[in-house]
Order: C-alpha cells, then sequence, then structure tokens
C-alpha cells in the first residue's frame, strides 16, 4: 500500500508541474518546452499607402509608404520564452518562391514572452485573450516584411494591372529558446498587395 502511495503521488507531481508548466527542472524532467503561438497578426494584409507632403507654393508631393506587421505573441502551457531571430520568405499564389527566393531574409529581435498566470476561471482567460496594447507592449513586436524591393518588384516599376505579381504570400517563422534552454519556434504570414490604401475620409 506505501508503495502503490509513493507511486501515485509521483504521478501527482508529474501531472501537476506539466499543468503548471514548471519553469525549470533538474535534468529537464519537470521541464517542457515552452508552446509559443502568434497570437495576433495586424494588418490582416499589407498594402502601401499614400502619404502626401508640402513642396512650396501650394503643391504637394505623394511618397508610398510601406508599413510595419505587428505581431503578438503568447504561450499556452505557462513557460516563458524569448523570440531572438526570424525569417521571412515570400511566395507566389501558387507556392513558388518569389524571384527564386532573392527578397527572402532574416533578423534580429530580442521579445521576451512572458507566459500568463495560469487559471481555471473562464472569465479571466477570456480577458487575457483580448487584451491589446501599442507594439511596445509585453509579448508583442513588429517587423519591416513588405520591403521597397519586393513593392518594386511586384508591380515592376509601374502601375499596369496585367504587370502585377500580387497578391504575395510573406511566411514568417520566428525563432528562439524557452527558460529551460529548449528551442522554440512559431509561424505566421500575411498578404501583400499592391493596390494603394485609400484614405479613411473620416480622419
Amino acid at each position: 500500500m506505501k508503495k502503490f502511495n509513493a507511486v501515485f503521488t509521483l504521478l501527482l507531481i508529474f501531472v501537476l508541474a506539466q499543468l503548471a508548466g514548471c519553469q525549470s527542472s533538474p535534468g529537464g524532467i519537470f521541464s517542457p518546452s515552452a508552446d509559443l503561438f502568434v497570437a495576433k497578426v495586424e494588418p490582416s494584409f499589407l498594402q502601401p499607402e499614400l502619404s502626401e507632403s508640402a513642396e512650396g507654393e501650394g503643391s504637394t508631393a505623394a511618397t508610398v509608404v510601406l508599413p510595419a506587421l505587428a505581431l503578438a505573441f503568447n504561450v499556452s502551457n505557462g513557460v516563458s520564452c524569448f523570440v531572438n531571430s526570424y525569417v521571412v520568405r515570400y511566395y507566389t499564389p501558387d507556392g513558388s518562391s518569389l524571384n527564386g527566393g532573392k527578397f527572402d531574409h532574416s533578423g534580429a529581435i530580442s521579445l521576451l514572452v512572458d507566459a500568463p498566470e495560469m487559471t481555471w476561471s473562464p472569465s479571466e482567460e477570456e480577458e487575457e485573450t483580448t487584451t491589446t496594447g501599442s507594439g511596445s507592449a509585453p509579448n508583442q513586436t513588429s517587423i519591416e516584411v513588405y520591403l521597397p524591393s519586393v513593392y518594386a518588384f511586384m508591380n515592376k516599376g509601374n502601375t499596369v494591372i496585367t504587370d502585377d505579381v500580387s497578391p504575395v504570400i510573406a511566411k514568417i517563422e520566428f525563432l528562439g529558446k524557452d527558460i529551460n534552454d529548449k528551442e522554440i519556434r512559431a509561424a505566421a504570414q500575411v498578404n501583400l498587395v499592391t493596390t494603394i490604401k485609400e484614405a479613411d475620409e473620416s480622419e
């Protein structure tokens, strides 16, 4: 009976450790990898915008502005992690690499994805997932995906619609390590279009 109780106690400790997402333990026995995922991508697709500036004598000049991509991360098992790099790869709608992968690139970031406190209250979990903030808020970052070189290639330097290579699919892979020194990764994607975004008349 004592042996059974001991085995049961060990199993109970193991299960509780997994549920709580133990952040570290000797030998990694109770140290699961962080289950990182991209919780939000904004905007849902990237398109150029026009920015007008005064040039004097009542004239204005329009400049194409390519927006950055904002992302929010989270982990589902209570293990915090660090995202330190990303790779962006571009594809045409048929799945081929855009221009043979010429525009694919990687970059470095420094982002701590802090695990939310484990809770058994559905209402609290819902509040956690619907919280929003600025680009500097915890678990959030922004990266440059729509590069000028990509935009130029997509519309081939002109406005003839038949020459457009659009939409282009940008697939981003994020890499890093959790606090147990285990490698983690997450993925996201966004479409790039060449259509100029119309100004919001309400502004």
